[in-house]
């Protein structure tokens, strides 16, 4: 399941939330502390592959 990140309009508290993509868009989410709604802050994904790991292992060596 994914994790998303939200925000407080109110305190401005960050939480991280894990839910299904089903949920997501249509469940509200409010601060813990102060019950405030929360909207989404946007994030990249951190995706990783071989070949990423491959460019970044190869970046590393260098020659003198």
């Amino acid at each position: 399941m994914p994790c998303y990140d939200y925000k407080c309009t109110k305190c401005v508290e960050i939480k991280s939330v894990i839910m299904s993509v089903a949920r997501h868009g249509v469940e509200k989410i409010f601060c813990d502390k102060c019950d405030a709604p929360m909207y989404q802050q946007i994030a990249a994904p951190a995706i990783v592959n071989r070949a990423n790991l491959r460019i970044a292992k190869a970046g590393r060596r260098t020659k003198i």
